[in-house]
């Protein structure tokens, strides 16, 4: 039993400082790629647009531009930031690239202190799950939102924690429980998916309250969250959200296929295996453009992929699912017969009984079902659902344990496969991920965007014109795509505009030659050049 011990110990130590070495990889290898400027793309460009361009005041009561949606709060906070900077390039990426950072930390303590406190194994894999998830390396430094949705979504289980423990302390005076209320307050305004996972604890702050004699303490301990919770709802609704929910006009094509449409019963069970599918499975990276040209993204290795998706992670968490239903459902009777009341069964959500991880991802798993049947909750889209990865995650690793706890020896042996395959997976997906998007992006792209750059510096100390380049030298060069690219470019100062025109324009201007002497930039994949609008009109000729 000694030795038994002894070699999990030593696993277990091994499994840490892996997951310690992997964490130090993925921070050095994100810091090489903001060094090495990695290029702004198409959803980044819409965002720094409201920044550089907005003022503060035309963030709320209004839609932003591009149709974005994007907590307001957190928006100003980067707006304040990088003003100071005049806009540079670090200004702009580093608050999301400090907030993940600050996820990792937050997750390995949630993940061992709180979900898998008595499970280091499971804490370990847990923290893999998160770092290998698509959502966690793909925006790990782009000016978009997810990395704060992340961390307002670890604030919820961290409440968890906190409120569970206070409430059974009478003492209303404990300071970590007042921290706790007072993110009910500020973190709606900072992500737009915290109310949703917060869902557990306002079901249980308010179960509580019913069963809980009407002292003023409790009284306080109850309902003022609550009160407070409300009150930074309706403000977020009336200032971000509404104009958020408002989005869904234009994007009703896009969102199709991953909400619950009643136009068709054969529509209607389409979307929802296909929904039931992608969230179930919601840890596993699908393949896509993220492993476009690898070996990852032939034929063959598909169909491998997604047996492996369905073998060792779809099952299992539904399995987890099914579990943590079935303890859900025990502990409800139970309470009920203990209590001669099906009402004083609820008593299982209270704080002060004995509320579990178990019941709060149960609950949330309900609440974001009830919001899919409503219309209201894609369940496709990684980004959409990346508060759910610690439950989904939890799932899977319940499921794994359903299967390993088994007496029968097939059981057991598929729980020990489902591990050994579920890691091997985790680690490859880590190592491609994070590899292919923050250091080949920062190749060829990096060359073409610090060429822009150039360009911009160019045009701005000798009065040029930029040309649009053809479409053939670079996929979004044509059009607004391309200005929208150069305004949003950290060397674009906002407060003076550059003059940009496309071949057409400069035909135009071919036959008024002698009138104009313009010069303009011509950009190539690498360089530019800065020539004479008689020697651009004479090239055209030829």
């Amino acid at each position: 039993m000694t030795t038994l011990n002894q070699k999990k110990n030593i696993n277990l130590l091994i499994l840490k400082y892996l997951l310690l070495t992997i964490i130090s990889g993925i921070v050095i290898v994100e810091i090489i790629s903001i060094v090495r400027m990695k290029p702004f793309w198409l959803d980044e460009w819409f965002v720094i647009v409201n920044i550089k361009f907005k003022e503060i005041e035309e963030f709320f009561f209004r839609p932003l531009d591009f149709n974005q949606g994007f907590p307001r709060a957190y928006l100003v906070l980067i707006k304040y930031f990088s003003r100071i900077f005049n806009y540079n390039y670090l200004s702009l990426v580093l608050i999301p690239f400090i907030v993940q950072l600050l996820n990792i930390v937050f997750f390995w303590y949630v993940s061992t202190e709180i979900i898998y406190k008595e499970d280091k194994l499971k804490s370990y894999l847990l923290i893999l799950v998160f770092l290998s998830y698509e959502t966690t390396f793909i925006y790990f430094t782009q000016v978009k939102q997810y990395t704060m949705e992340m961390f307002c979504s670890l604030l919820a289980l961290w409440q968890f924690y906190e409120f569970s423990k206070c409430f059974k302390d009478i003492n209303v005076t404990c300071f970590r429980f007042w921290i706790a209320v007072g993110i009910f307050l500020v973190a709606p305004f900072f992500s737009y998916s915290y109310p949703i996972i917060a869902t557990p604890l306002i079901i249980s702050l308010f179960i509580t309250f019913l069963f809980t004699p009407k002292k003023f303490s409790n009284i306080t301990k109850t309902l003022f969250p609550l009160i407070l919770f409300l009150i930074a709802i309706v403000t977020e609704y009336h200032l971000d959200i509404k104009y958020a929910i408002s989005l869904n006009i234009h994007l009703d094509d896009w969102w199709r296929s991953y909400i619950a449409t009643y136009e068709s019963f054969n529509l209607f069970a389409l979307n929802l295996l296909r929904s039931f599918f992608i969230f179930m499975s919601l840890i596993f990276i699908p393949i896509d453009k993220t492993y476009k040209d690898t070996i990852w993204s032939s034929d063959h290795m598909k169909y491998i992929v997604y047996l492996v998706r369905i073998l060792f992670f779809l099952i299992p968490t539904v399995i987890g699912m099914i579990n943590i239903s079935i303890y859900t459902i025990k502990s409800f009777i139970d309470r009920t017969k203990k209590e001669n009341s099906f009402f004083k069964g609820f008593k299982i959500i209270s704080f002060n009984e004995s509320f579990s991880i178990s019941i709060f991802f149960f609950i949330l798993f309900f609440a974001v079902w009830v919001l899919y049947f409503l219309s209201l909750l894609p369940l496709g889209p990684k980004r959409v659902n990346y508060f759910c990865v610690p439950m989904v995650g939890y799932l899977w690793l319940e499921g794994v344990s359903f299967f390993k706890r088994n007496k029968k020896k097939l059981f057991y042996a598929y729980g020990n496969i489902i591990l050994i395959i579920g890691l091997i997976f985790l680690l490859i997906f880590i190592g491609v991920g994070y590899t292919k998007e923050a250091l080949e992006k920062s190749g060829s792209q990096a060359l073409w965007y610090q060429t822009i750059g150039k360009a911009i510096k160019a045009a701005y100390e000798t009065d040029a014109v930029i040309v649009r380049p053809e479409e053939q030298k670079w996929e979004h060069a044509q059009g607004w795509h391309f200005d929208l690219m150069l305004r949003t470019h950290p060397y674009y100062n906002h407060k003076k505009d550059l003059k940009i025109v496309s071949m057409d324009d400069i035909k135009n201007k071919c036959k008024h030659i002698k009138k104009e002497e313009l010069s303009f930039i011509i950009i190539e994949e690498n360089d530019f050049n800065i020539v004479s609008l008689k020697d651009l009109c004479l090239s055209l000729s030829e």
